[in-house]
């Protein structure tokens, strides 16, 4: 008979915790990668250049459908498993040749499937790499 009441408080608390949306993300800047906070890989993300008004957004997306996607997305060396391109005249950027600006904030935007949207800011120094960002953990 006691171990109802713990029972009924145990499914209380399990069900009045909040979760994180399923495409949340944090960036760790000293590995230089956009990490998953869930099971779910990183599949596509969306950078808009916040700082330069008129540059138009990058997509960068998994297009290696026979692995699993990665949990996890680099910026320093974006591999060939990964397709780049502007996001409204679709054109491609070569993974070799992509750089972000110097002295600007970014906003990163994860939208996959019907789940919440996430979005992170990170900032870059004068030689583009990121020094700083809103999210260094999963919340």
């Amino acid at each position: 008979m006691k171990t109802l009441p713990i029972f009924l408080l145990s499914i209380l608390l399990f069900c009045s915790c909040s979760t994180s949306p399923i495409n949340s993300m944090y960036f760790d800047v000293d590995a230089q990668r956009v990490r998953s906070c869930s099971f779910k890989g990183i599949g596509q993300i969306t950078l808009q250049n916040e700082s330069i008004p008129d540059e138009e957004a990058v997509t960068i997306y998994w297009i290696d459908y026979m692995k699993p996607i990665p949990s996890s997305m680099p910026f320093s060396e974006i591999g060939a498993q990964y397709y780049i391109s502007t996001v409204s005249s679709m054109i491609k950027i070569e993974n070799k040749l992509f750089r972000l600006s110097a002295n600007s904030m970014y906003r990163i935007e994860r939208t996959e499937g019907k789940e919440a949207t996430v979005v992170i800011y990170v900032w870059t120094d004068q030689k583009g790499k990121i020094f700083k960002t809103d999210t260094r953990e999963c919340k």
